[in-house]
């Protein structure tokens, strides 16, 4: 009995001096050129380390976290960053889950990996506590499932304005190209009929 009061308190030091690092965002998806919130969490942890990568969308469904190996961690670590910082965090010394805010530089439009570690990068796979995808464009789009289809609604993310040209795409069940393209008020409709479906939705405007 003795051994099991034992290993208990051995589990319970053991969470408390539990390191603990971890990012969330703020706003997803990001306008183009405008800085990204990241808020921080951690525990018992004095500095993180941030580092971000441009990746292109099928990189980043290759490069989730959940499914992370060495090799594949050693892939994402050779994409040159476009943003590298370590950020000192306030440390308290009571062992206990904290907080904090820290903004990111605006970037260009594209896909991007944020990657938060406790260890200077390059560091391994268990190191990098989080791998965190997001995007940055200007474009907002709006959609509506009617009996006929869909209507869409693409607009400027920043002003509000309508974009005029935005070509909207997705595929059915026989993975068939299915698209529209906006007119001037920024409104589409995209037909299906009880055969198709749609997949999910994507947007293209002036190389966004």
């Amino acid at each position: 009995q003795n051994a099991d009061y034992l290993s208990a308190a051995k589990e319970c030091i053991k969470s408390i001096e539990n390191k603990y690092v971890e990012a969330y965002l703020e706003e997803e998806p990001v306008p183009v050129g405008d800085p990204l919130l990241c808020r921080i969490q951690y525990k018992n942890v004095k500095r993180a380390y941030l580092r971000l990568v441009p990746v292109t969308y099928a990189q980043s469904v290759k490069f989730r976290k959940a499914s992370m190996t060495e090799e594949l961690f050693s892939t994402l670590l050779a994409i040159k960053p476009v943003y590298q910082k370590s950020v000192d965090l306030p440390d308290l010394q009571d062992y206990r889950k904290h907080e904090g805010f820290y903004g990111i530089p605006g970037q260009p439009a594209g896909n991007y990996l944020l990657m938060i570690s406790d260890k200077p990068f390059p560091c391994t796979a268990n190191d990098c506590r989080e791998v965190i995808y997001y995007q940055v464009t200007d474009i907002a789009l709006y959609q509506r499932e009617t009996i006929d289809g869909w209507e869409f609604l693409a607009v400027n993310r920043k002003t509000g304005e309508p974009l005029e040209g935005a070509r909207i795409t997705t595929t059915d069940k026989r993975d068939k190209k299915l698209e529209c393209v906006t007119g001037p008020n920024g409104l589409a409709q995209l037909q299906l009929n009880g055969s198709n479906y749609a997949s999910g939705f994507s947007v293209e405007y002036q190389n966004q």
